[in-house]
């Protein structure tokens, strides 16, 4: 059973974001392009149109194991395309990390100061959200 997730999320006001599912070797998970009629994950359409072009990717963990390396996995898929990332986000974009962590378990894990590092260089925010 999958206890949370990572996922690797890019925004840009532009570009097809398609490139990135090749250039981190990650599945897209989800996906649309600047101007694009919104809709849910199910396919049921909204109102209005998405203001920018969106990718994400998401490297599920199991309850109490995996956390570390996964993310450890998530970093590594970035230091790959480093360049063409800091590209991305500096014409613009925004890429992110982003962690969903079930509250009901101690993952017991310290993101290194190497790896805020590397995230911080190429301009990758770190968020987290921890489920009750």
């Amino acid at each position: 059973m999958t206890a949370g997730n990572i996922s690797l999320r890019f925004w840009h006001p532009t570009e097809d974001l398609t490139f990135l599912s090749s250039m981190l070797g990650l599945p897209c998970h989800r996906r649309w392009l600047s101007g694009d009629r919104r809709q849910t994950p199910k396919g049921l359409l909204l109102k209005g149109t998405y203001k920018d072009s969106y990718w994400a990717s998401r490297i599920e963990f199991l309850a109490g194991k995996g956390f570390e390396e996964k993310f450890l996995l998530a970093i590594n898929c970035l230091v790959k395309a480093e360049n063409d990332i800091l590209k991305l986000v500096q014409s613009g974009g925004k890429a992110e990390v982003y962690l969903q962590l079930p509250g009901d378990i101690n993952h017991g894990m310290t993101i290194d100061k190497n790896s805020i590092f590397i995230l911080g260089g190429m301009g990758v925010d770190l968020s987290f959200e921890v489920f009750p």
